[in-house]
């Protein structure tokens, strides 16, 4: 199976918003042993949206669309589509009803329903409409000649329900030859060596795709041989023993999480140049309440004094970026929270502030754990977002490590 991706939305031109779908879509596909083998981002324009359509198939027996579904005026991705493939666009009575019904619900009573919100409800001749659970856009599943079309909804919240729920059961089905995957998440190794350490591993039988974020690599393997995956998934986490995550765990904040669940130990945070980014990435794990008791964001030399007790002569003498800093800033985020295990980051993130001695992405990450503290100094590299995000995963990797 050959599948190619499509992305709507003059919005995706003009960056004025992340393509979230086309990444969702690709982890999905992967996770799943499907690799795209193309992908585009066009305008939502007739001619672009045909053209892609052609361009696509070309290169590919299935394609998935997302975005311009909706009710507005430039929502024309089906009509595009039913251009393409010379199909009129029919009525889908289910849908149209159910338009029908969720307009009067919310609307005041006895005004008519706009044809652009009944639109939602007319599909190319010949294709399935996709049921939308979160939205009223259906997704559309048509069969042609050239290939397998798929049309889903451009809101994430409704295309990534879509795909995961209906959208792969539809491509695992259609799959030509049945292909085994299993993902692993690899923490504290850069993805040129995670690549690196695998090569003595793969095969024709097997092959591994990586996808690298700040701190972890996730890493895909796929085989049309599932013993051979089975006995060649050992070999790899022998290879990563110290590296990879506990398979039930997508990030390095989970694994943290529900490592400090199962030993019985509490959490806190003191950030400076991270802003509260640690203190977030912890409250995304659901569940995280039952061992995180809070945080502090001093950013300020002041809030660093009067909120974690750091003395006034260790910032004089060595300076907000020093181990030292870090290193009474761990001792007062623990007295101040009673917390068995505290982090504590101070650093520079950037663009501006570095100097000769303490350059931009000198960071000092702190662990305070059975009453002993670990100070480490580093150098990050990237813009400021990269700085705090690469900081975040460092301290939250050792901390998994010091842990375990």
């Amino acid at each position: 199976m050959n599948v190619a991706i499509i992305c709507t939305g003059d919005e995706l031109l003009k960056g004025a918003v992340t393509n979230t779908n086309l990444r969702f879509m690709g982890e999905q596909l992967l996770a799943n042993g499907i690799i795209p083998s193309f992908a585009m981002e066009v305008r939502d324009g007739m001619e672009a949206i045909r053209d892609a359509l052609d361009t696509a198939f070309s290169k590919a027996d299935t394609v998935i669309v997302s975005g311009g579904l909706g009710p507005t005026s430039d929502d024309i991705t089906k009509e595009a589509a039913a251009e393409f493939f010379q199909l009129p666009l029919v009525q889908d009575d289910k849908v149209h009803l159910s338009l029908m019904k969720l307009w009067h619900k919310y609307k005041e009573e006895g005004r008519d329903t706009p044809s652009r919100f009944l639109n939602q409800s007319m599909i190319p001749e010949g294709a399935e409409t996709l049921p939308n659970r979160c939205g009223t856009a259906p997704g559309i599943y048509l069969e042609t000649e050239r290939g397998n079309l798929l049309l889903l909804p451009g809101p994430p919240v409704e295309l990534e329900q879509m795909f995961s729920k209906q959208v792969m059961p539809i491509l695992l089905e259609k799959r030509s030859r049945e292909i085994h995957s299993v993902l692993l998440h690899v923490a504290g190794v850069p993805e040129s060596e995670v690549e690196e350490r695998m090569l003595p591993l793969i095969s024709p039988k097997l092959s591994a795709a990586y996808c690298a974020s700040p701190g972890l690599v996730k890493l895909f393997l796929s085989s049309p041989d599932m013993d051979f995956l089975r006995e060649r998934l050992q070999s790899v986490k022998k290879e990563f023993q110290k590296e990879l995550l506990n398979c039930r765990h997508t990030s390095l904040q989970e694994e943290v999480v529900r490592i400090l669940e199962r030993s019985g130990l509490t959490l806190a945070t003191a950030e400076s140049c991270t802003g509260g980014l640690i203190a977030e990435r912890i409250t995304d794990v659901p569940g995280s309440s039952n061992i995180f008791l809070g945080s502090v964001v001093s950013y300020s030399n002041e809030l660093k004094e009067r909120l974690l007790n750091v003395s006034p002569e260790t910032l004089e003498r060595y300076g907000a970026v020093s181990a030292e800093t870090c290193n009474e800033m761990l001792n007062g985020i623990s007295a101040a929270t009673g917390a068995d295990v505290v982090l504590a980051v101070t650093g520079i993130a950037g663009p501006g502030g570095g100097t000769v001695e303490k350059p931009v992405g000198l960071v000092y990450t702190g662990i305070r754990i059975n009453g002993e503290n670990f100070v480490t100094e580093n150098h990050f590299s990237g813009n400021r977002q990269q700085v705090r995000e690469r900081t975040c995963a460092a301290v939250l990797n050792e901390l998994r490590i010091r842990l375990g």
